[in-house]
């Protein structure tokens, strides 16, 4: 199976199906969209998810600094940590020192602390910005295709956690995309 991207960001898959014995074929050629967001399978929440995956990874002490810096730090469709509020234009937080602020502890605290969830795999850097990994806390069920191709650069894990259909197209994208 051959696959191209356009110019659209499509992909374009061509199979090829030969009976060796008389050989007869039969070919086929589909196109694969690019989805816009990759839905997190999760049947029992449906909005605010912490997972337990979460509470058994990491000490309670942790848990308590991540519980104060995720609290409406969290963008919808991407899982990046942003300042803002109800009518305010989000800020992204791309560092310890506005860490330290918001969960009230000095910046080499705050800096142990990013080391650790990063090593954990419970955020995830991509570029400046700070991602919580969906697997561990999630707000809402889907997250942007562009931030989940990265953050499966980091966590392989969560192709396991997505539509077999979806993982499937997921998987070109990360081949040839």
């Amino acid at each position: 199976m051959s696959q191209k991207l356009n110019k659209y960001g499509k992909l374009i898959t061509h199979s090829r199906v030969i009976n060796e014995d008389t050989g007869e074929y039969f070919e086929n050629e589909s196109v694969l969209d690019r989805p816009d967001v990759i839905q997190i399978i999760d049947k029992k929440h449906h909005f605010v998810k912490l997972r337990l995956r979460l509470i058994n990874s990491i000490e309670p002490r942790e848990i308590g600094y991540l519980l104060v810096l995720i609290n409406g730090n969290i963008d919808y469709y991407t899982g990046r940590l942003r300042l803002g509020g109800v009518g305010k234009k989000p800020i992204a937080i791309k560092s310890i020192k506005q860490i330290s602020e918001i969960i009230n502890v000095n910046r080499k605290t705050a800096g142990r602390l990013i080391k650790s969830l990063i090593m954990k795999k419970i955020v995830i850097k991509i570029g400046v910005y700070y991602h919580i990994n969906p697997l561990f806390v999630q707000y809402g069920n889907k997250i942007e295709t562009d931030t989940f191709l990265e953050m499966i650069k980091h966590d392989i894990e969560l192709i396991n956690h997505i539509p077999k259909t979806l993982a499937k197209v997921v998987s070109y994208y990360r081949r040839v995309g």
